[in-house]
Protein backbone atom coordinates (compact mmCIF):
# COMPACT_ATOMS: atom_id res chain seq x y z
CA UNK A 1 0.00 0.00 0.00
CA UNK A 2 2.24 2.78 0.83
CA UNK A 3 4.49 1.70 -2.16
CA UNK A 4 1.90 2.76 -4.82
CA UNK A 5 0.98 5.59 -2.27
CA UNK A 6 4.42 6.93 -3.19
CA UNK A 7 4.18 5.52 -7.03
CA UNK A 8 1.18 7.85 -7.33
CA UNK A 9 2.74 11.17 -5.14
CA UNK A 10 5.46 10.83 -7.59
CA UNK A 11 3.84 10.70 -10.43
CA UNK A 12 1.52 13.38 -9.44
CA UNK A 13 4.67 15.49 -8.70
CA UNK A 14 6.12 14.87 -12.42
CA UNK A 15 3.04 15.52 -14.07
CA UNK A 16 2.39 18.71 -12.75
CA UNK A 17 6.25 20.00 -13.12
CA UNK A 18 5.50 18.79 -16.49
CA UNK A 19 2.52 21.23 -17.27
CA UNK A 20 3.99 24.51 -15.55
CA UNK A 21 7.06 23.48 -17.89
CA UNK A 22 4.60 23.78 -21.22
CA UNK A 23 3.06 26.94 -19.68
CA UNK A 24 3.98 29.45 -21.95
CA UNK A 25 5.99 32.23 -19.98
CA UNK A 26 5.65 34.87 -22.63
CA UNK A 27 1.37 34.27 -21.40
CA UNK A 28 2.04 34.64 -18.41
CA UNK A 29 4.10 38.00 -18.42
CA UNK A 30 1.54 39.34 -21.13
CA UNK A 31 -0.98 38.81 -18.27
CA UNK A 32 0.85 40.17 -16.17
CA UNK A 33 1.78 43.74 -17.71
CA UNK A 34 -2.23 43.89 -19.05
CA UNK A 35 -3.05 43.98 -15.31
CA UNK A 36 -0.27 46.06 -14.37
CA UNK A 37 -1.78 48.61 -17.44
CA UNK A 38 -5.00 48.65 -16.14
CA UNK A 39 -4.16 49.10 -12.03
CA UNK A 40 -1.98 51.74 -13.18
CA UNK A 41 -5.11 53.43 -15.08
CA UNK A 42 -7.27 52.95 -12.02
CA UNK A 43 -9.18 50.22 -13.47
CA UNK A 44 -10.74 47.33 -12.41
CA UNK A 45 -10.11 43.56 -12.52
CA UNK A 46 -13.23 41.59 -12.08
CA UNK A 47 -12.38 37.35 -11.28
CA UNK A 48 -14.75 34.56 -11.93
CA UNK A 49 -14.91 30.98 -12.10
CA UNK A 50 -17.02 27.98 -11.10
CA UNK A 51 -16.12 25.21 -8.45
CA UNK A 52 -12.58 24.72 -7.68
CA UNK A 53 -11.74 28.00 -9.72
CA UNK A 54 -14.39 30.01 -7.49
CA UNK A 55 -12.47 29.28 -4.73
CA UNK A 56 -9.09 29.91 -6.50
CA UNK A 57 -10.38 33.43 -7.48
CA UNK A 58 -11.11 34.40 -4.35
CA UNK A 59 -7.50 33.50 -3.18
CA UNK A 60 -6.35 35.41 -6.13
CA UNK A 61 -8.36 38.78 -5.14
CA UNK A 62 -7.14 38.76 -1.50
CA UNK A 63 -3.22 37.91 -2.44
CA UNK A 64 -3.70 41.31 -4.80
CA UNK A 65 -5.64 43.35 -2.30
CA UNK A 66 -4.04 42.23 0.71
CA UNK A 67 -1.06 40.68 0.39
CA UNK A 68 1.04 43.55 -1.12
CA UNK A 69 0.57 45.48 1.59
CA UNK A 70 3.85 44.40 2.24
CA UNK A 71 5.34 46.30 -0.20
CA UNK A 72 3.19 49.47 -1.55
CA UNK A 73 0.71 51.29 0.03
CA UNK A 74 -1.77 51.36 -3.42
CA UNK A 75 -4.32 49.10 -3.33
CA UNK A 76 -5.94 47.79 -6.65
CA UNK A 77 -9.82 48.13 -7.54
CA UNK A 78 -10.75 44.33 -7.53
CA UNK A 79 -14.40 42.70 -7.54
CA UNK A 80 -15.09 38.83 -7.42
CA UNK A 81 -18.36 38.16 -9.37
CA UNK A 82 -18.43 34.54 -7.04
CA UNK A 83 -18.31 36.16 -3.66
CA UNK A 84 -22.09 37.75 -3.19
CA UNK A 85 -24.05 34.83 -2.47
CA UNK A 86 -27.51 36.44 -1.98
CA UNK A 87 -27.01 38.35 -6.35
CA UNK A 88 -25.64 35.19 -7.49
CA UNK A 89 -28.84 33.16 -5.99
CA UNK A 90 -30.81 35.52 -7.23
CA UNK A 91 -29.49 35.97 -10.64
CA UNK A 92 -30.04 32.28 -10.95
CA UNK A 93 -33.42 31.74 -9.61
CA UNK A 94 -35.01 34.57 -11.61
CA UNK A 95 -32.75 34.59 -15.03
CA UNK A 96 -30.19 31.92 -15.11
CA UNK A 97 -26.92 30.45 -14.06
CA UNK A 98 -25.49 31.11 -17.20
CA UNK A 99 -26.46 34.84 -17.26
CA UNK A 100 -24.80 34.84 -13.04
CA UNK A 101 -21.80 36.66 -14.30
CA UNK A 102 -22.65 38.82 -17.32
CA UNK A 103 -25.71 40.23 -15.01
CA UNK A 104 -22.98 41.34 -12.80
CA UNK A 105 -20.94 43.27 -14.80
CA UNK A 106 -23.53 45.34 -16.23
CA UNK A 107 -24.11 48.97 -14.78
CA UNK A 108 -20.79 48.56 -12.84
CA UNK A 109 -18.03 47.71 -15.41
CA UNK A 110 -16.51 50.10 -17.92
CA UNK A 111 -14.42 50.22 -20.74
CA UNK A 112 -11.11 49.31 -20.13
CA UNK A 113 -11.75 47.30 -17.19
CA UNK A 114 -10.53 43.37 -17.38
CA UNK A 115 -12.35 40.12 -16.59
CA UNK A 116 -10.26 37.38 -15.77
CA UNK A 117 -12.21 34.04 -16.18
CA UNK A 118 -10.79 30.80 -14.28
CA UNK A 119 -11.96 27.43 -16.00
CA UNK A 120 -10.49 24.18 -16.22
CA UNK A 121 -12.53 23.06 -19.33
CA UNK A 122 -12.87 26.79 -20.63
CA UNK A 123 -16.32 25.66 -21.48
CA UNK A 124 -18.18 26.83 -19.03
CA UNK A 125 -21.30 29.12 -20.42
CA UNK A 126 -21.84 31.42 -18.16
CA UNK A 127 -17.81 32.21 -17.93
CA UNK A 128 -18.40 32.32 -22.55
CA UNK A 129 -20.88 35.11 -22.27
CA UNK A 130 -19.08 37.24 -19.37
CA UNK A 131 -16.35 36.96 -21.76
CA UNK A 132 -18.09 37.82 -24.69
CA UNK A 133 -20.26 40.43 -22.80
CA UNK A 134 -16.14 42.00 -22.03
CA UNK A 135 -14.85 41.55 -25.36
CA UNK A 136 -18.28 43.79 -26.50
CA UNK A 137 -18.55 46.48 -24.15
CA UNK A 138 -14.49 47.85 -24.31
CA UNK A 139 -13.03 45.12 -21.70
CA UNK A 140 -9.60 43.24 -21.96
CA UNK A 141 -10.70 39.73 -21.63
CA UNK A 142 -7.86 37.11 -19.67
CA UNK A 143 -8.58 33.49 -19.36
CA UNK A 144 -6.54 30.83 -17.65
CA UNK A 145 -7.72 27.53 -18.82
CA UNK A 146 -6.57 23.75 -18.63
CA UNK A 147 -7.64 20.41 -20.35
CA UNK A 148 -7.51 21.84 -24.35
CA UNK A 149 -8.15 25.95 -23.64
CA UNK A 150 -12.26 24.97 -24.72
CA UNK A 151 -14.16 28.18 -26.08
CA UNK A 152 -12.79 30.48 -23.87
CA UNK A 153 -9.09 29.95 -25.07
CA UNK A 154 -10.61 31.07 -28.98
CA UNK A 155 -12.25 34.14 -27.21
CA UNK A 156 -9.93 35.42 -24.55
CA UNK A 157 -7.36 38.13 -25.90
CA UNK A 158 -5.10 36.92 -23.67
CA UNK A 159 -5.00 33.04 -22.37
CA UNK A 160 -2.76 31.19 -20.13
CA UNK A 161 -3.17 27.82 -21.01
CA UNK A 162 -2.34 25.27 -18.37
CA UNK A 163 -2.60 22.47 -21.13
CA UNK A 164 -3.60 19.20 -18.87
CA UNK A 165 -5.62 15.80 -19.95
CA UNK A 166 -9.29 16.16 -20.54
CA UNK A 167 -10.72 15.25 -17.01
CA UNK A 168 -7.59 15.76 -14.69
CA UNK A 169 -9.22 18.63 -12.42
CA UNK A 170 -6.72 18.35 -9.70
CA UNK A 171 -3.82 19.54 -11.95
CA UNK A 172 -6.28 22.37 -13.57
CA UNK A 173 -6.88 23.58 -10.83
CA UNK A 174 -3.34 23.64 -8.81
CA UNK A 175 -2.46 25.26 -11.89
CA UNK A 176 -5.00 28.35 -11.35
CA UNK A 177 -3.21 29.23 -7.85
CA UNK A 178 0.25 28.49 -9.78
CA UNK A 179 -0.76 31.45 -11.49
CA UNK A 180 -2.68 33.49 -9.42
CA UNK A 181 0.93 33.43 -7.38
CA UNK A 182 3.23 33.81 -10.60
CA UNK A 183 0.79 36.95 -11.37
CA UNK A 184 0.92 38.41 -7.45
CA UNK A 185 5.03 37.84 -7.11
CA UNK A 186 5.44 38.78 -10.57
CA UNK A 187 3.54 42.42 -9.74
CA UNK A 188 5.95 42.63 -6.86
CA UNK A 189 9.20 41.21 -7.81
CA UNK A 190 8.90 42.97 -10.65
CA UNK A 191 8.12 46.42 -8.60
CA UNK A 192 5.77 47.11 -11.19
CA UNK A 193 3.14 47.00 -8.50
CA UNK A 194 5.28 49.50 -6.38
CA UNK A 195 5.86 51.76 -9.05
CA UNK A 196 1.72 52.88 -9.23
CA UNK A 197 0.91 55.92 -6.74
CA UNK A 198 -1.28 55.20 -4.50
CA UNK A 199 -5.33 55.88 -4.85
CA UNK A 200 -6.19 59.80 -3.33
Amino acid sequence: MKEKINQFIGDYKHKLSQIIEKTSTEDLTRMILLIHEAFKSNKTLFICGNGGAAASSLHMQADLAFYIRHVTTFRPKIVNLVSNTSLITAISNDISYEEVFVEQLKGVSNEGDILLSMSASGESENLIRATNYANSHGMKSISIVGFSGGRLKTISDTVVHTECKQGDYGFAEDMHLIVSHILVNGLISSGLIQNISPQK
